[in-house]
């Protein structure tokens, strides 16, 4: 089946010749696009208010956990790009570097001294209730130890970067995986 053209479309009632050959065409094609974006708009918050309700099936709460969990990493993904611009604006580019490399460390060594007991206790299915401040003593320790070494070794890491200027931020930002320790889990 073959769709009329704008320029095929017969007049409506009351228009003369001229506008059915086109001189609207910008008015006609204008109702056009508000109809279509309309119509993709309504279809959009349909689609988003479905993603509210729970899923009826398995494979519907897979999919619906999924989009949320994508829509987290992006967000997080985009609040990390806005304080890095922040910074770069805020800095000078020379204590943008220092921030960098004390960030670099602090995510160093937070990327390897990960525990897993969040993610265990959240895959455990029978009551946790027994493990939890165990978990926190450990995230409270791990903390601690974190904040210790970095203090301790703010100055050999910075000689390492030739960058001596860079001991004291390590050991402030080091203040903050001492506090990150002690958060609830």
């Amino acid at each position: 089946m073959r769709y009329p053209t704008l320029g095929e479309l017969p007049p409506a009632a009351g228009q003369n010749r001229l506008a059915a050959d086109g001189a609207d065409f910008p008015q006609r094609t204008s109702q056009v696009t508000e109809v279509g974006v309309l119509s993709i708009v309504q279809g959009l918050k349909h689609k988003a208010k479905r993603l509210w309700e729970p899923g009826e099936t398995l494979s519907q709460r897979v999919v619906r956990g999924g989009f949320w969990a994508f829509a987290l990493r992006i967000a997080d993904r985009a609040f990390k790009l806005i304080r890095t611009i922040v910074l770069a604006r805020v800095l000078a580019p020379s204590d943008f570097g220092l921030m960098g490399i004390a960030l670099l460390t602090m995510s160093t060594l937070e990327t390897f001294t990960q525990t897993g007991f969040q993610a265990a206790l959240i895959q455990k299915k029978e009551d946790i209730e027994d493990y939890l401040d165990t978990a926190w003593t450990i995230s409270a320790l791990r903390g601690l130890v974190l904040f210790a070494v970095l203090y301790l070794a703010a100055l050999y890491i910075a000689l390492f970067f030739s960058t001596p200027a860079a001991t004291p931020i390590m050991r402030v930002i080091g203040v903050s995986m001492l506090l990150n320790g002690l958060t609830n889990i």
